[in-house]
């Protein structure tokens, strides 16, 4: 989770705190993610000039090593995970899943 709350900050700068919940679909829960970000030097908090409630999220200098050091972990990972699987076998669990969840969110 911390890797794509740091890659959106990155992409896009500023970002309002309430709209990074919306889109990463994380509602108050993001709080305490950023809280652990901030706390670890990767993102800063600052508020709008224009609108003191919520907060603007930038971020700090160590955020691209941090997601550049983590993704680098993923792609090893999913190397390590995947490999000698066929693709199309991959393609098809792929799908397979996709529709479970798909499934699991109409009945929530």
């Amino acid at each position: 989770m911390d890797l794509k709350v740091v890659r959106e900050v990155l992409l896009r700068p500023g970002i309002n705190q309430r709209e990074l919940a919306a889109e990463l679909d994380l509602g108050s829960s993001l709080v305490g993610v950023l809280d652990l970000l901030a706390e670890r030097g990767l993102i800063e908090r600052r508020q709008s000039l224009h609108d003191r409630r919520p907060n603007l999220l930038y971020p700090s200098p160590g955020a691209r090593e941090f997601l550049s050091e983590g993704e680098g972990i993923l792609r090893a990972l999913e190397a390590d995970l995947l490999s000698g699987f066929d693709l199309q076998d991959l393609q098809t669990s792929l799908l397979l899943l996709s529709e479970m969840i798909r499934r699991l969110r109409t009945r929530a």
